[in-house]
């Protein structure tokens, strides 16, 4: 008997329009019930202040003392989006919906080509209706166009994997985009691109340099006009934005405790007084300047945005996080077995899908562990978690087909002899062994059905 029935995913197609109808329902539920009064507040709020100042001619600036405080595709994207609506937060939040519903698909079909459809049904499962994804769609910030950004590189990288080395340039230009979005995503851009050394098949080393110096160089291309326009107009090299010295000293001065929380920051008045880009310079020394004096009490940080940042533990923040660890630490341990599991299969892919946790939990073991920013390993959380729940789910079931039978096959007739006709006069069958999971993620390839097209 197999761990599960063919009927299950005879039509992929169908399964995943459910998949996709059922991630658009969620995100509108969620728009139109808990955000039906948003109003943009923080950084959504200086995004919004970008995006109205751009189209009224203004530039993309928060105001004329923080010309390069943001990244500029939110903005960007924000303005595309009132310059067709007008000046509309319900506008950008149904644009988030349809990048969600995008960000779904490249999920599944990437699993898909990798690991077959079932593995593909749970991960796009998982991505429709993970909490957090769900939340931050209501939210003007970057994280709903990061994501989908992230699983367009990612798709794009494997489907091109055996390419020519020009085949990559488009890599470069969404991880270009990626990197403009969110200022955290550098480390994960350029280990994206030196995946491609180990991930094709290529011989000779130029060969597998190749598509990793076209995508650096293609991201290079893609930032440089923004690099430009703040030389232009601050005068000064910068290449994203101006807040990264600040976001240093933030996560590294002396009433800092290793946590998310924000508010816990020396503020110096001289250099609150400075230029944009003056301050941000002196703040980033005073920031490698504790860091230097004290490279003990930075471990000690380190360590604490370490937990902080992948939540391992209760942080006192009531319900709200009792509910989202009642949810995200199973995923998380589906994930690890997805890991183990994937490695034995294809490692190639795992590394690629690690890239993107193991770039953020270093930077953010240097900057601020907030939680929005674990969004993109989330993601891939997600869609590890859809290989490793192939394996748990099909274990689980193939358990229990196996009591049935035992059930059937023992049972005993007054007298005390077995029941003939439990097994038919019939010896009884040997028992089974343990599937492997390289068994079970195989069978789970080929319950796609014609409908399926087997993976790349």
């Amino acid at each position: 008997m197999s761990a599960l029935k063919p009927v299950v995913f005879k039509d992929s197609r169908r399964w995943l329009m459910a998949i996709l109808i059922l991630a658009l329902l969620m995100r509108l539920v969620v728009v139109f019930l808990f955000f039906g009064d948003y109003r943009p507040t923080d950084d959504a709020l200086q995004w919004h202040q970008a995006a109205e100042n751009f189209l009224n001619g203004r530039g993309l600036i928060i105001n004329e003392e923080l010309k390069a405080a943001r990244a500029p595709i939110p903005g960007l994207y924000f303005a595309a989006v009132y310059a067709v609506f007008g000046f509309s937060v319900r506008a950008v939040q149904i644009a988030n919906i349809f990048l969600g519903v995008c960000t779904v698909w490249f999920v599944y079909d990437l699993v898909r080509r990798i690991f077959g459809i079932i593995p593909a049904c749970w991960s796009a499962f998982f991505t429709a209706s993970y909490p957090l994804l769900l939340h931050h769609t209501g939210h003007l910030f970057s994280e709903t166009p990061v994501l989908m950004l992230i699983a367009l590189a990612l798709w794009l990288i494997w489907l091109l994997r055996n390419r020519a080395a020009i085949w990559f340039a488009p890599v470069g230009i969404v991880l270009g985009l990626t990197v403009l979005t969110r200022p955290n995503m550098p480390p994960t851009a350029i280990l994206i691109a030196l995946w491609t050394v180990i991930g094709r098949s290529a011989e000779g080393w130029l060969q597998r340099l190749a598509p990793a110096l076209v995508i650096l160089a293609m991201l290079v291309v893609t930032i440089t006009p923004w690099v430009v326009r703040n030389y232009m107009i601050l005068g000064e090299f910068v290449p994203l934005t101006s807040q990264g010295g600040y976001n240093l000293w933030e996560a590294n001065n002396p009433m800092a405790d290793g946590s998310g929380v924000g508010g816990k920051v020396l503020f110096i008045p001289q250099i609150e007084a400075l230029p944009e880009v003056e301050r941000g310079v002196a703040y980033q020394r005073l920031a490698l300047q504790f860091i230097r004096e004290d490279l003990r009490r930075f471990a000690q940080l380190s360590l604490r945005r370490l937990q902080y940042f992948w939540h391992l533990g209760y942080h006192g923040e009531g319900l709200a996080e009792v509910a989202f660890l009642a949810v995200y630490l199973p995923m998380l341990g589906l994930a690890v077995i997805g890991v183990w599991l994937g490695w034995r299969l294809n490692r190639d892919a795992v590394l690629l899908f690690l890239t993107v946790p193991t770039s953020l939990t270093v930077v953010h073991m240097v900057f601020m562990p907030v939680g929005r920013y674990r969004l993109p390993a989330e993601l891939v959380i997600c869609m590890l978690a859809g290989v490793g729940a192939t394996w748990t789910f099909g274990k689980l079931a193939l358990s229990t087909s196996d009591l049935s039978e035992n059930n059937n096959s023992g049972r005993v007739r007054a007298d005390g002899g077995a029941d003939p006709s439990s097994s038919g006069g019939r010896a009884p069958c040997r028992q089974r062994s343990a599937p492997t999971p390289e068994g079970l993620l195989q069978h789970a390839r080929r319950r796609g059905g014609p409908a399926g097209a087997p993976p790349d």
